[in-house]
């Protein structure tokens, strides 16, 4: 099975998590560099923006207001995805679904 796919399995439930808010670009980065290469993470990242599963937005950092930061939140396209109530070959959730009966999450 390809990490790629994987990953972005995981991505899309991270951020179901949030829904319908967004999670700060640098917040996904902390939870999954251990696993995946920041370059991974934000390439998956960026497919499913491009898929449409994922928003992205652009807003001034809440301290610096010169500094922008970037939130990336799930579409309603996205949580018919992680539902599974559309498919895309792009994006597994087998081994996810898998690893949270054993974690028991």
């Amino acid at each position: 099975m390809s990490r790629g796919k994987l990953l972005r399995g995981y991505l899309l439930q991270f951020l179901q998590r949030a829904y319908p808010h967004g999670i700060y670009a640098q917040d996904i980065i902390d939870v999954f560099k251990h696993d995946f290469h920041i370059r991974t993470i934000m390439a998956n990242v960026a497919y499913l923006v491009e898929k449409g599963y994922v928003a992205e937005e652009e807003k001034s950092h809440p301290a610096y207001r010169t500094k922008k930061v970037i939130i990336y939140r799930l579409t309603p396209k996205g949580v018919d995805l992680v539902e599974q109530t559309i498919n895309d070959d792009g994006v597994t959730f087998d081994e996810v679904d898998r690893l949270e009966e054993e974690l028991e999450l």
